[in-house]
């Protein structure tokens, strides 16, 4: 009797569309992705996304009819916020990266730079896109005050932190406690950062403002 026997192969997951699944099996597809994406597709995704927010900001400041009675001096701080916009957002697709890189590691994760730029790359921007996409529909349908938006500005930020967490956790190989730690600190330093960003910005702003008066 021949007691060899070839073992039955194990089925593969069947490739899932990453824009749908990564909201309801985040793990598996961020499993995937890792699998088949590489450093430089999750740059161009960032930066195609970083394109798409500029066009979205360019959009919305030309809409408003109130907007042809401002000095050209307004539209030109318009722009100028709109391209701060554009180079904080790629700034902070490696800074992002770089800090739940490094606190993974510190917390005992396994995982390189790319892999946490991919995974950084694809549990913001789908999110993002998705449930802004939403807002914005909502928005215009209801009001900005409507409880539909604010619902959904809510599941928004709950769910993207559902995802990033399950991004770190099969990433670094972490508990769902050290990858929320991972994230919690990140969110941290990126209020703490913005609130001082932002004391520096108004303070450079009213400086050059009180000098343009003085020399009128």
């Amino acid at each position: 009797m021949n007691n060899n026997h070839t073992p039955l192969p194990t089925k593969t997951p069947d490739k899932t569309n990453p824009w749908i699944s990564l909201l309801f099996r985040p793990r598996l597809t961020i499993r995937q992705l890792l699998e088949n994406e590489t450093d430089e597709s999750a740059w161009k995704l960032w930066e195609n996304f970083t394109i798409l927010i500029t066009v979205i900001a360019i959009i919305f400041v030309m809409l408003p009819p109130s907007m042809l009675e401002k000095t050209h001096l307004i539209i030109k701080e318009w722009f100028l916020g709109i391209l701060i916009l554009a180079t904080f957002n790629i700034a902070i697709f490696y800074l992002g990266s770089y800090i739940s890189w490094k606190t993974s590691l510190w917390l005992g994760g396994q995982c390189e730079k790319s892999q946490m730029r991919i995974v950084y790359a694809w549990t913001t921007i789908i999110p993002v896109v998705v449930f802004g996409a939403i807002e914005i529909l909502f928005t215009f349908l209801f009001g900005e005050e409507s409880m539909l938006v604010m619902l959904t500005y809510i599941i928004w930020i709950l769910w993207e932190l559902v995802i990033s967490i399950a991004g770190i956790r099969e990433a670094a190989n972490l508990s769902i406690w050290r990858a929320g730690v991972v994230v919690l600190i990140f969110y941290c330093l990126v209020l703490t950062g913005g609130i001082l960003g932002s004391i520096v910005v108004f303070g450079l702003v009213g400086a050059l403002y009180i000098q343009f008066l003085s020399i009128k």
